[in-house]
């Protein structure tokens, strides 16, 4: 199989992904109480969206070891003993850190992205990077994002949080923020793969789903985007 026809099945997949999301109640909830679901619940999704596009068996959280090093890969997808695609999930919130955190970290998308090098330099014949940050914030009778606290980002965080039972509510700058937003993600996958001398594209998104909300007076979304590695 050719890696232009993976793409474009895995690209298929990222479609049904974003169409599930619009309907996904248990998305709209775990947007405000994730209780630990968000990266399983997405990855598992997407897996389930990949194994419909025929790309051979479909295998969630498989470790694999690279010459003494070990990956647990969040979707690797098999054809026979052929690695046809390698994916890592991050679903990072939208809070005063959550991107940063998920982008900076070395456990985090750091890690992904050397687990993508082992995979594809250990023969996996592509590799992608599937990032969703999800967001849920207050809103007025107009739809406008309700701010508690405008002088800090920290403490509107908190006192939102006490309000409106949001666990991680979104930061009032979120979509136009250059450190805290999708232009983050954007400019730190590039970077990680500059330095591991590999090169990265994104393929798909980034697409922005208004998800089911989970009670009145609140809105939930997620943002999706698909990284091509190589």
């Amino acid at each position: 199989m050719e890696p232009t026809d993976v793409d474009r099945q895995v690209c298929v997949a990222f479609d049904n992904l974003v169409q599930w999301a619009g309907n996904s109640v248990l998305l709209g909830e775990i947007a405000a109480q994730p209780n630990g679901r968000h990266e399983r619940t997405v990855s598992d999704r997407f897996r389930n969206c990949l194994d419909g596009q025929g790309l051979g068996d479909m295998l969630p959280e498989e470790t694999r070891n690279y010459t003494g090093q070990t990956y647990r890969h969040d979707i690797v997808a098999m054809q026979g003993s052929e690695v046809v695609a390698v994916v890592e999930v991050k679903t990072p919130f939208t809070n005063h850190d959550g991107i940063r955190n998920k982008t900076g970290k070395p456990e985090h998308l750091p890690k992904d992205m050397d687990a993508l090098k082992a995979a594809l330099c250990g023969g996996a014949t592509t590799a992608y990077a599937l990032v969703t940050p999800i967001g849920c914030y207050p809103v007025d009778s107009n739809g406008g994002m309700i701010v508690l606290n405008p002088n800090s980002i920290r403490n509107n965080e908190k006192e939102v949080k006490t309000k409106y039972m949001i666990q991680w509510p979104t930061r009032p700058d979120y979509e136009n923020s250059t450190k805290h937003g999708k232009c983050e993600v954007d400019r730190a996958i590039a970077d990680l793969a500059t330095e591991r001398n590999l090169s990265v594209r994104r393929i798909k998104g980034w697409n922005h789903v208004e998800l089911p909300n989970p009670h009145d007076g609140v809105n939930v979304f997620i943002d999706c985007a698909l990284y091509k590695v190589r």
